[in-house]
């Protein structure tokens, strides 16, 4: 094994800066690279992406695959990102005891169909930064039962 390969404690941006991890992560983890929350998911590392949440799809075999790919790679010389720091959420943004899930629905499909998209469009506070301020998520069951947590986004526009 390469000692100057990538890893679970690699962060997300390091893979996806190198041309030849960038092609394995898009071939493994293509939900990870096509996802909205791709630039929050940057600062992760890759080992708690694949290890819990949306992304954890692959099997104990894929996995070992892909360290095992990645661990063959040359990472080059460790280096210090210039990323700016996160923006924390501001905790007053809402007043003590707003109910989760309070936001006004603006529309919402009354059905939807296997495979196509659906799309719930939320009023977002006039107030605060709706990038980090609002969370976003919804847990959605399949017809067999089985059920998958989806975060939501701010689209701009108060929406």
């Amino acid at each position: 094994m390469n000692d100057r390969g990538f890893g679970p404690h690699t962060p997300l941006a390091d893979l996806l800066d190198h041309a030849e991890a960038c092609g394995i992560i898009r071939r493994a983890l293509p939900g990870v690279v096509n996802s909205p929350l791709l630039i929050q998911l940057r600062r992760r590392f890759l080992g708690d992406i694949t290890a819990a949440g949306p992304y954890a799809r692959l099997t104990s075999a894929q996995l070992d695959d892909l360290w095992r790919e990645l661990a063959a790679l040359d990472a080059g010389d460790p280096h210090v990102r210039s990323d700016p720091p996160a923006i924390a959420p501001d905790p007053c943004c809402e007043p003590a005891g707003t109910p989760r899930g309070s936001a006004e629905v603006i529309s919402a499909p009354a059905a939807g169909e296997v495979w196509a998209t659906w799309e719930l469009a939320l009023a977002v506070p006039s107030h605060g930064n709706p990038f980090v301020d609002v969370e976003v998520h919804a847990r959605v069951t399949a017809p067999d039962g089985s059920a998958r947590w989806l975060g939501g986004f701010y689209d701009g526009g108060g929406i």
